[in-house]
Formats: C-alpha cells, structure tokens, sequence
C-alpha cells in the first residue's frame, strides 16, 4: 500500500514512475519480491548536458520529490542511479554519474532526508534505455534514476537485474562530512531483465510491470534490517566504514 501510494503521489511530478518487484541480493529484506518504486528524470531536466551543475528548475522538483518521499514512506532507503550516454570514454561517463549522483544527494540532504537513508550507484553507460545511434535516444539513457524501498538490498537486486555486461560498480553513501564514499560494489546483470523500464514518452504513463514470479501481490516481510548489505557487496578496506 505504502509502495502504492508513493507511486501515485510521485506520478504528478514525472510521469516515468512505476512499481517493480525484485527480490533483494540477500535474505535481509525477508522472502519474496520486494515492492521498489522507481521514477526517473530525462536530461536537461536536473542537470545541463555534460554537467554536473544542477538547474535551477530541478530545484522545486526535488522539493516535491523529498516531501513525497518524507509523507509516504518516511523510512524508506533511496538509491539514486548516475547514468549517461555512451558519448565519451568510460572513466569520463563513469565520473560525471558520480558527481551528479552525489550532487543529487546533497540536496535530498538538505531536503530533510537523514543521509543514512540515502546511496548512490554510477552507472556510467552501462544501462541505456534507448539507442545510442540516435539523439533522442542519447537524450534517454542520460538520466538520474531514484529507487526507493524499504530496504537498501532490494533497490540493490533492482540495479543488479537491469542490465550491465556482468561489470562491478561501486555502492556510494555521504560519510560525515557529505563527501562521497565507497562502501562496497555490486555486480551488474549480464542482460537486462524485463524490469527495465520502457522508454517512456513525458505525455504517456509508464506501464505498471507485475511480479513474474506470482500473480499474488507480495507479503510485507514480518522482519528485515534495511541497513544491511549483501555478503556480494564487498567492503571497500581503502576507505574508513560509513555506518548504516
């Protein structure tokens, strides 16, 4: 109801928002698929093209993105995704997801959003939704990406599940000072699972996808612990541990 709710509520600020069910890369979010909100923005839309400097117009979107989240689902885990077109080496892509992922966390920071709450995946290239032949797919597959439940495992099992050649990409959070830091990584699928959202138009509504693994809608756990990470998230031993 919660993940419902969110869905519809976040729905009047983009329409590229939908429900997903995933199963979380370990047992802590409990048995069965996990309900992840996930909603997106297009370029030019947060940041300009090859920038990390957000625009001004992002600004109120973000307002009304932190409030939603704050009403509806005050303890939920938000990941937030960095992705780019395929324009430009890999490090290059790899860096600007980084920086913007970051930038996008500050912010939901000074929002009211607690930052342990908050993680950042850069995904680079490695995740397009349309054709980098094209300009207006490039235009697609340069996005900010939010993924928000109850529990970080599951928005993790949702990156892991869309895609990205088998690549390892790296789990972000804020340390105490806002700066970002490594605290583990994450293989990414080696294909694309059908969870990938389709290239949505802002005019048309995203399709609701359903769980294949049951036509039931999924129980909520009786326990999970949202702060804990997989045994494949490796601890990163080069950077001081950032509490969950």
């Amino acid at each position: 109801m919660q993940a419902d709710r969110l869905e519809s509520d976040l729905s009047s600020i983009t329409p590229d928002t939908q429900v997903l069910y995933t199963p979380s890369i370990d047992n802590a979010c409990g048995r069965g698929p996990v309900p992840v909100v996930r909603l997106f923005f297009h370029d030019r839309v947060l940041f300009a093209t090859d920038s990390d400097q957000p625009l001004s117009e992002g600004g109120p979107l973000l307002d009304q993105v932190a409030s939603v989240i704050q009403r509806d689902t005050p303890g939920a885990q938000v990941t937030i995704l960095g992705h780019t077109d395929a324009v430009g080496s890999d490090a290059y892509n790899m860096d600007l997801s980084r920086r913007r992922a970051a930038k996008v966390l500050r912010a939901l920071v000074d929002r009211g959003i607690d930052p342990a709450r908050l993680s950042a995946v850069a995904v680079g290239k490695r995740q397009p939704i349309g054709s980098d032949s094209t300009p207006e797919g490039r235009a697609l597959n340069r996005r900010v990406e939010f993924m928000i439940s109850r529990c970080l495992s599951a928005n993790l099992g949702l990156v892991q599940q869309t895609g990205g050649a088998g690549l390892q990409v790296q789990v972000l959070r804020l340390d105490p000072a806002l700066r970002l830091a490594s605290v583990g990584s994450v293989s990414l699928g080696s294909a694309a699972a059908p969870a990938t959202p389709a290239a949505v138009s802002p005019a048309v509504a995203p399709r609701r996808l359903r769980p294949a693994v049951t036509a039931a809608r999924p129980q909520p756990a009786p326990r999970y612990q949202p702060n804990m990470l997989s045994p494949e998230v490796q601890p990163n031993p080069l950077v001081p541990a950032v509490p969950f």
